[in-house]
């Protein structure tokens, strides 16, 4: 039987598996209807061996990010919440409201779940770099959140400059769109946002980044 690489680990099995990323917990079955192909994987039984719960906590936290009332997405989330009493009272205790651009913009501080989240995103990462450069990420590199507003301060002009010119991609009918924003230090950094307010910003270094600085290979001041 031939050796497989799972798309998300590296690691060779002999099964592969098609793995949602982004999850479909995100997408009710409503919502599916309208999306004729939702993305996929080919991923080891353990990568897509993720928890229903863990999947509730990432939509219920995008659901709310998004802020989509009377979306199917938001509708789905209500139902999970009447179901998952747990995940509910987390929510009621550390939900915020705040006002952006003359709208009220629910915010749920995760707080507990928070890993949860980043682990969830961070794995839809890992699938749309190999849909886009055919190879496993975790490989040859390391992949780390970006918190948002350390990009603007630290990043700023250079992110923002070569947005102009950034191709954006996207799956699922658009509800997930992504870029690539290669860096001058040769970091790429990845932006995903998940129906259209979602937003996370993960680092995609090279391994032996250190080593090549030392080498002189990457010039960090050009």
């Amino acid at each position: 039987m031939a050796v497989l690489e799972c798309a998300l680990c590296g690691k060779p099995t002999e099964k592969l598996t098609k793995e949602h990323l982004p999850q479909k917990a995100l997408y009710p079955k409503e919502l599916r209807k309208t999306i004729p192909n939702l993305h996929t994987v080919k991923a080891c039984e353990s990568c897509n061996n993720g928890s229903s719960e863990n999947d509730e906590v990432f939509k219920v936290f995008i659901g709310f990010m998004a802020n989509l009332n009377g979306n199917t997405l938001f509708n789905s989330v209500s139902k999970t919440l009447e179901k998952n009493h747990k995940l509910k009272r987390s929510l009621l205790e550390n939900l915020n409201i705040e006002e952006r651009y003359g709208q009220k913009i629910r915010l749920w501080n995760a707080r507990e779940h928070t890993q949860i989240v980043l682990d969830s995103a961070e794995k839809c990462a890992k699938g749309l770099y190999f849909k886009e450069f055919g190879e496993v990420l975790i490989n040859s590199k390391s992949i780390s959140l970006v918190p948002t507003p350390f990009v603007y301060e630290k990043d700023k002009v250079e992110v923002e400059d070569r947005l102009k010119d950034a191709e954006w991609l996207s799956v699922n009918g658009q509800t997930v769109n992504y870029t690539f924003v290669e860096m001058k230090n040769t970091d790429i950094y990845i932006i995903i946002n998940f129906f259209y307010t979602a937003e996370f910003v993960f680092c995609i270094r090279d391994k032996d980044y250190d080593k090549k600085v030392k080498q002189g290979l990457i010039n960090l001041y050009q």
